[in-house]
């Protein structure tokens, strides 16, 4: 195994010293199970279904708890507090649902459905304008970007491996089966299922050809030009059709529904209450039925 650069290290550390075990909370969905034919890839997504997510999901900013005291995150990075603490929190916190929304505004004016950031690119622009507005001061850098913005992500979002993720990757990997990644996600997704799970992504297990995440794609589930891409570059590198692989999901919109229509099988992951989502509103959910339904990881071992 290749030794972990400087920077990759140091995020690791972070992500281990910030992260504390969760369980899941049981659902009341019953298990739909059957063996399927000439499965020959396995696709997962990670946040609600390799992990427990402690909001549910990786979301936008709006969308989470932002009652965290920022400025701690940005002293800790050698970043000077020019102003009290409350009046930076507040400032952040507008900025980065601003900076978000009016970023997902330009990518959908130009066409894009269903637009993904790469938070990076948001927090730089927030340093930058607090930087400018006298909030902070102190130099600016893709390190303490990427450190704040993780420690950032495990204040709001705590997460922890969902029991029986290392059991299963594991099994995938003895496996014949291709297994890959399609999430949506941002680069702290990588490190934190690293970390949390003990492995390198791209040299133990899911090889970089089959890593599809959508903050490199700039568009998210459920775009289904998104998931295309990965079901296409299944085809061209192993020849293995869309309704060969099995998606597996917590999302009955952006995963279920999303997977299905490029013509994949779905198992629907309902091993945790605060990530399952059924969108039973949601017209294109209405009639829609799984292949799988699973309560626990461990029975999609039993399956494949």
């Amino acid at each position: 195994m290749k030794e972990m650069n400087d920077k990759k290290k140091n995020l690791h550390e972070l992500i281990q010293n910030m992260t504390a075990p969760l369980s899941p909370f049981p659902t009341e969905l019953p298990s739909k199970l059957k063996k399927l034919d000439s499965i020959k890839a396995v696709l997962l997504d990670v946040y609600g279904t390799i992990l427990i997510s402690g909001t549910g999901d990786i979301g936008i900013a709006e969308e989470k708890n932002n009652d965290f005291p920022i400025s701690g995150i940005l002293e800790n990075e050698g970043l000077a507090l020019l102003c009290d603490r409350n009046s930076i929190d507040d400032r952040f916190s507008g900025l980065i649902i601003d900076y978000i929304k009016e970023d997902h505004k330009k990518s959908k004016s130009e066409g894009i459905l269903y637009p993904e950031v790469d938070i990076r690119d948001i927090w730089n622009r927030i340093l930058n304008t607090m930087l400018n507005e006298n909030y902070i001061d102190g130099d600016i850098d893709e390190g303490k970007i990427e450190r704040a913005s993780v420690a950032y992500e495990c204040l709001t979002n705590p997460v922890w491996p969902m029991p029986g993720a290392d059991l299963l990757i594991n099994h995938l990997y003895d496996s014949p089966l291709k297994a890959g990644i399609v999430s949506n996600a941002q680069f702290y997704t990588e490190p934190i299922l690293e970390t949390l799970l003990d492995f390198r992504i791209g040299e133990d297990f899911f090889p970089e050809s089959l890593l599809f995440y959508s903050f490199e794609q700039k568009q998210a589930k459920p775009s289904e030009d998104f998931f295309s891409s990965a079901v296409l570059k299944v085809k061209k590198l192993y020849n293995i059709d869309a309704h060969e692989i099995l998606y597996v999901g917590n999302d009955m919109l952006n995963d279920v529904y999303t997977a299905s229509k490029c013509g994949c099988r779905t198992a629907l992951f309902a091993g945790d209450k605060r990530s399952l989502r059924l969108r039973a509103s949601d017209e294109r959910c209405r009639d829609l039925e799984p292949d799988l339904t699973l309560t626990s990881l461990s029975q999609l071992i039993e399956i494949l």
